[in-house]
């Protein structure tokens, strides 16, 4: 128990709202959510690769410059530099990305930066599906918000 404790307080978690994310973060967030999306999710596979990066660069920019979105990072607590995970909301139930590379997979991560009260989902991977019905059972999907 000491021990988990100790591993919980090296992470914590940064929030900004898409306006004033950080530029190496808008980055990071771009490369990690445009290229583990088509990874994970066969209908984007089938998309001509060119198309699929221009147009998606494109809709995660849009996304990370609405008015309420908010991004949640998981940093280490002493390198802000050292993004664990992330997610990627608007207003207070609408989770359009969470994304844990599979080396920090299985710590809660995930469950740090997605909020209780989702009621819609607007990205859905094969681990996403998977989850959904666990951690958010009453969400919907709607790729059109």
């Amino acid at each position: 128990m000491e021990d988990k404790n100790k591993e919980e307080a090296l992470v914590r978690v940064l929030v900004y709202s898409g306006a004033t994310l950080p530029k190496s973060y808008i980055n990071l967030i771009k490369t990690r959510w445009v290229r583990s999306y088509r990874k994970d999710n066969d209908y984007m596979r089938i998309i001509h690769p060119p198309s699929y990066y221009f147009a998606y660069n494109n809709y995660v920019t849009n996304i990370l410059r609405r008015v309420n979105s908010v991004v949640m990072l998981a940093v280490l607590d002493d390198d802000e530099d050292v993004v664990l995970g992330f997610s990627v909301t608007e207003g207070k139930n609408i989770l359009h990305y969470v994304h844990v590379p599979k080396s920090y997979r299985h710590q809660r991560i995930a469950t740090m930066l997605v909020p209780e009260t989702i009621d819609w989902i607007t990205h859905i991977t094969k681990i996403g599906l998977r989850l959904w019905s666990l951690k958010l059972p009453n969400a919907k999907l709607n790729p059109f918000i």
